[in-house]
């Protein structure tokens, strides 16, 4: 399903239910009888939206910059020889393999 670009979606947001696009407009309009249904506005939806959306980018980067800064530790420690052999870390990984097998 195509869910089209940012001002179809905006111009299918403005004016409707915010109860449909948040809940599902047939379960709201099932349950409307026995009680209210909670209302939410579509400015404060997008809104919070927005800022899960940028805490979410911010760790994303936070992550990314650790790994860096591991990554260049570790090329450091290669740089000074500090490193396994590629026959150590095959080695290594074949005794894990084998492990796991067994388990």
């Amino acid at each position: 399903m195509n869910a089209g670009t940012l001002d179809d979606i905006e111009g299918r947001l403005i004016g409707a239910d915010p109860t449909e696009h948040a809940c599902g407009g047939h379960i709201v309009g099932q349950h409307s009888d026995r009680r209210q249904a909670p209302r939410f506005d579509v400015g404060e939806v997008v809104r919070a939206a927005v800022r899960l959306l940028q805490t979410q980018l911010e760790e994303r980067e936070a992550k990314l910059e650790a790994l860096r800064k591991a990554v260049e530790v570790e090329l450091a420690e290669l740089d000074r020889g500090e490193g396994l052999s590629a026959e150590e870390v095959f080695e290594d990984l074949l005794d894990r393999l084998n492990r796991s097998e067994a388990a």
